[in-house]
């Protein structure tokens, strides 16, 4: 699915076709692989499948929208 040199990288900046069916099967390679380090997420508020997605994340996550627009900004933290 990925390439596994992503795997090396401390943070992961994710922005991506917004109807969520790619961020979820790039999130699931992330944890499958049981990568460490900090996913970005872009439009997390965007429409509802990308709002379900953001809500159905079960990592350590921070809403950061307030450091970037209306659309939503998100931070998944993979250290455990």
């Amino acid at each position: 699915m990925g390439d596994e040199r992503l795997l090396d990288s401390p943070f992961i900046m994710l922005d991506t076709a917004h109807n969520s069916s790619f961020a979820k099967r790039f999130y699931s390679f992330l944890k499958e692989n049981d990568y460490k380090g900090l996913l970005f997420l872009d439009d997390i508020y965007l429409n509802e499948p990308i709002r379900a997605f953001w809500k159905s994340i079960t990592k350590p996550k921070e809403d950061v929208t307030n450091l970037g627009h209306w659309s939503g900004f998100g931070l998944v933290e993979f250290t455990e």
